[in-house]
């Protein structure tokens, strides 16, 4: 169903009509002491068997006035983003439009949120232009330590939203 209502509206207005849906929206909260970030979300409850996890926020709203602020993403502690061959971190999908909209997508752990000199972080950061509206989807791959302490070889992933007002 998904799929011919996709064409369908291909068809009749263009690739950029049929944005998703965004459900159960919460809007970013600039806090007054950190007024350049608008949220650190948290990744949760990762599951070993299906290789999911949630989040603290699965739509993230970015309201017209909030402008260029970093949203950054925390893992929990026995999970991190590697970098180099494991293909972890932070990504717009396919069918999102690579408009320019978010840029300083790095791993990181360092609280002003530079690039890590280590292989693996736990914490990603964007920064969001927001200056169109549109409702971005996005997913999250990494890796998580199974009980026993070793490395799980099967990536994690996850697949929010962020709903930019412009």
């Amino acid at each position: 169903m998904k799929l011919g209502i996709a064409i369908v509206c291909a068809l009749v207005a263009g690739p950029l009509c049929c944005q998703p849906v965004v459900r159960n929206r919460i809007n970013c909260s600039v806090a007054a002491a950190n007024p350049g970030v608008c949220q650190v979300i948290e990744i949760v409850n990762p599951d070993s068997a299906s290789h999911t996890a949630a989040v603290s926020i699965p739509a993230l709203g970015v309201p017209g006035n909030v402008k260029n602020v970093s949203i950054v993403w925390r893992l929990p502690e026995h999970c991190r983003f590697f970098r180099n061959d494991h293909g972890d971190g932070v990504f717009l999908k396919p069918n999102s439009p690579s408009d320019g909209e978010f840029s300083g997508q790095v791993a990181t752990d360092d609280e002003n949120d530079h690039p890590s000199p280590k292989d693996q972080s736990r914490r990603f950061h964007w920064k969001d232009k927001n200056s169109r509206q549109y409702a971005y989807e996005y997913m999250i791959l990494f890796h998580c330590r199974l009980p026993s302490g070793n490395l799980d070889r099967m990536q994690y992933k996850v697949d929010p939203f962020i709903a930019n007002d412009g």
